[in-house]
């Protein structure tokens, strides 16, 4: 049949195919400009106030929360929220920026490929791991990661020199791996975390040199409403955990106290709310 059509040119078939290659053109054109964007935006999010790098301190009541100050970002005065809290539908960043951030790594090989390395220079490690990577070796996520965030122990400085060390023999077989890939930035968290968390661990992944837990569900999913909550970067995560809005009102009240600031509570509940409505369910 395609040899019946008149494709000479300026027949009506070659200029219906023009007209496709143009648009097509228009189209991968306009999708490139929209990434660039996004990713462009995404560089210039603030994150240096993120969960981990905040020290424990005790409120006028009693409470301890994790200060922002540590991180040299100063607080607004009462009534008004940091920019950072919000979670905007109309940013593509606040949505997308686990896609276009967390790339550098798949945790599953590379956590394998680690306990081969420890196992050779003849150490071994067992720690709680939290975050993506988390997620990730439970099965929960199918996505790479930057890091496998230990929230205990401390890590002995000869592991911390074995992770550096492979992650240099990572880059030099062509796998993106930073040199601070396994570290303690979520250690403060612990201080924080609901009674009893260390009692509610879970087997993650058990190799010849190295043994990883992680919390335990109810405590797993506050750290990711926290920092869903904090950074408005963990929403992907958090939809994949899939809470019920059982869990979703079981984990408000121990959010509403995580932060100092005096509209922190109204924004945690709004941020659960947002959730729930996209799970099709609220509180």
């Amino acid at each position: 049949m395609l040899a019946d059509l008149d494709k000479s040119p300026g027949s009506e078939v070659v200029q219906k195919l023009d007209e496709v290659a143009r648009i097509l053109e228009r189209s991968i054109s306009t999708w490139r400009s929209l990434t660039s964007a996004i990713i462009a935006a995404g560089s210039r999010a603030p994150n240096a106030c993120n969960t981990a790098r905040r020290r424990p301190v005790r409120t006028s009541s009693g409470q301890l929360v994790l200060d922002r100050r540590a991180c040299g970002v100063r607080t607004r005065r009462r009534g008004s929220l940091s920019a950072r809290f919000r979670l905007d539908d109309r940013n593509p960043c606040s949505q997308a920026s686990i896609g276009l951030t967390d790339t550098v790594m798949l945790p599953r090989p590379t956590i394998e490929a680690f306990d081969r390395h420890l196992l050779e220079a003849g150490l071994n490690f067992e720690g709680v791991v939290i975050g993506g990577s988390a997620l990730g070796l439970l099965g929960v996520i199918q996505r790479s990661t930057r890091d496998f965030d230990i929230l205990t122990p401390e890590l002995p400085p000869a592991i911390a020199a074995s992770a550096r060390e492979f992650a240099t023999g990572q880059r030099q077989a062509g796998v993106e791996l930073a040199d601070d890939w396994f570290d303690n930035e979520a250690i403060q968290l612990g201080s924080v975390l609901p009674p009893g968390w260390r009692e509610r661990v879970q087997r993650l992944f058990e190799g010849e040199a190295l043994t990883l837990r992680t919390l335990g569900r109810s405590d797993l999913l506050k750290s990711k409403l926290f920092a869903l909550c904090d950074r408005g970067t963990d929403l992907l995560d958090c939809i994949a955990l899939a809470p019920t809005s059982d869990e979703l009102a079981e984990a408000l009240p121990w959010l509403e106290v995580q932060d100092a600031n005096d509209g922190w509570p109204a924004h945690a509940r709004a941020t659960l709310a947002d959730l729930g409505r996209r799970l099709r369910h609220g509180l």
